[in-house]
């Protein structure tokens, strides 16, 4: 999709739809990532001490 990072862009509608798809599609990644790697340095979380 062209001009996807120029958010001065007067965008229609169809195009507006897309442009937020792509940056969910974006989030979603990024997110899975993240949480990944936090899973794999602690998969288990904190120790809970009694």
């Amino acid at each position: 999709m062209k001009n996807l990072t120029d958010f001065a862009l007067q965008r229609n509608w169809k195009q507006a739809i897309g442009f937020y798809i792509a940056y969910l599609i974006l989030v979603f990644f990024i997110g899975a990532l993240v949480g990944g790697i936090v899973g794999l340095v602690d998969p288990c979380g904190p120790e809970e001490t009694a």
